[in-house]
C-alpha cells in the first residue's frame, strides 16, 4: 500500500513539476529577452551619444574648414610641387602625394580643433558668438565651457603624442599651441590690434609650415631621406608671415558688431572702417608685386598675383556691407593661395 501511495503521489506531482519547469523556462526566456532589449537600448543610446558628440566636434571647426584646413593643405601641396631646392629638399612625384594629402588634412583639422576648443569657450567669445554665430556648440547649448576645456586638453595631448611618435613636426606644433595659449588664455587676441595680428601671423604660418612638414614626412616615411627646408624656403615663410600680419585685419571687418560687445581692440574699431579698408587694400597690392619679385618671376608669373590682388582690393573698397565683408575675407584667402604657388611657378620658369 505504501508503494502504491508513492506511485500515485509521483503521478499526481509529475504534471505539476512539468508545469513549474515550463514556467521557469518562460521566465528565463523573458529575462533573457529583457536583458537583450536592455543591451540593444544601451548600444543604441551609446551610438546616439557618440553621434551627438561627433556633430558637436564638427560644429567647432565647420566654419574654419575652407580658410584653415583647406588653405593649410593647399600650402603643403604647393610646397611639395615646387620641387626639390625651392621650399624643401623633397623630390616627390604626383603619384605619391595621396598619403601626404590625407595626413595633412587630418593634421591641420586637429590643430584647428585644438585652437577652436580653447577660443570658443572663452567668456567673451561666447558673448560674441551669441551675436554673430549662435549656431556654434556653446551658445547653442550643446556643450558647456567646462566640458569644452576638458575636450581641449584631450585634443592637445593626443595631437602632441601623434607628432612625437608618428607624424613628426612636433617643434612647429608645440610653438603653434603656445601661440594659441597666448591668444586665447592670455587674451592677446583682444588687448591690442598688433598683438592680435602678430599672433595670427605666427599661428597661421606655423600651422602651414607644420602641415607641409607632416605631409612630406608621411610620404617619405619608408625612406632614408632627411627632411630639410632650404634657405629660400625659410625666407619665404617669413614673407608669408609678414603678409598675414599686414592683411589679417580684413577678417575683423565682418565681426565689428560682436567685437564692440566685448570691447575687443581690433583694427577697424581703433582706426575706423574706411582706413582699415584702404590700408589693407594697399598692403594687398604691394605684396602682389613683392612676392613675385622674390621668386624672380617673369611677366606671366606676375600676372596671377597682381590681377588677383587688384580684384581683392577693389572688392574690399567698393563693397562694404556685412555679407560683402565675409566675401572679402574669402577673397583674401584665395589671394593667399595664389601666392603659395609662386615657388612652383618659379621652378617651372614662368
Amino acid at each position: 500500500m505504501a508503494s502504491k501511495s508513492v506511485t500515485i503521489t509521483r503521478r499526481h506531482n509529475a504534471p505539476f513539476s512539468l508545469q513549474q519547469s515550463s514556467m521557469q523556462c518562460t521566465r528565463s526566456n523573458e529575462t533573457t529577452q529583457h536583458s537583450a532589449c536592455n543591451a540593444q537600448e544601451d548600444k543604441s543610446s551609446f551610438m546616439q551619444r557618440l553621434a551627438y558628440h561627433c556633430v558637436t566636434i564638427w560644429m567647432f571647426t565647420k566654419s574654419d574648414m575652407p580658410t584653415s584646413t583647406g588653405i593649410n593643405t593647399t600650402f603643403a601641396i604647393a610646397g611639395i610641387l615646387a620641387g626639390p631646392g625651392a621650399i624643401c629638399n623633397a623630390d616627390i612625384h604626383w603619384a605619391d602625394m595621396g598619403k601626404g594629402i590625407l595626413v595633412a588634412l587630418y593634421f591641420t583639422w586637429h590643430l584647428t580643433l585644438c585652437f577652436n576648443l580653447g577660443n570658443q569657450r572663452q567668456p567673451q567669445s561666447v558673448i560674441e558668438d551669441g551675436a554673430n554665430k549662435p549656431w556654434r556648440p556653446i551658445p547653442a547649448g550643446r556643450i558647456s565651457p567646462e566640458l569644452t576645456h576638458r575636450w581641449q586638453l584631450a585634443a592637445i595631448a593626443s595631437l602632441l603624442a601623434l607628432c612625437f611618435t608618428v607624424m613628426g613636426g612636433w617643434q612647429e606644433t608645440s610653438f603653434y599651441l603656445f601661440c594659441t595659449w597666448l591668444y586665447n588664455e592670455r587674451a592677446w587676441g583682444d588687448k591690442s590690434w598688433w598683438q592680435r595680428a602678430l599672433m595670427n601671423a605666427c599661428g597661421i604660418n606655423t600651422n602651414r609650415v607644420a602641415t607641409l612638414r607632416v605631409a612630406v614626412m608621411a610620404i617619405q616615411a619608408n625612406t632614408d631621406v632627411k627632411f630639410e627646408f632650404t634657405n629660400k624656403g625659410l625666407g619665404w615663410f617669413l614673407i608669408c608671415a609678414a603678409l598675414v600680419f599686414t592683411t589679417i585685419q580684413v577678417q575683423d571687418l565682418r565681426d565689428q558688431e560682436g567685437d564692440k560687445l566685448i570691447d575687443r581692440q581690433t583694427f577697424p574699431l581703433i582706426l575706423g572702417d574706411a582706413p582699415t579698408r584702404w590700408i589693407t587694400g594697399v598692403a594687398v597690392c604691394i605684396w602682389s608685386v613683392l612676392c613675385p619679385l622674390y621668386w624672380g618671376l617673369g611677366i606671366v608669373g606676375c600676372m596671377l598675383p597682381v590681377v588677383t590682388g587688384t580684384l581683392v582690393a577693389a572688392h574690399m573698397l567698393l563693397c562694404r556691407d556685412r555679407k560683402s565683408d565675409q566675401t572679402s575675407f574669402r577673397l583674401v584667402a584665395v589671394w593667399w593661395v595664389s601666392l603659395y604657388f609662386l615657388p612652383m611657378m618659379s621652378t617651372r620658369g614662368l
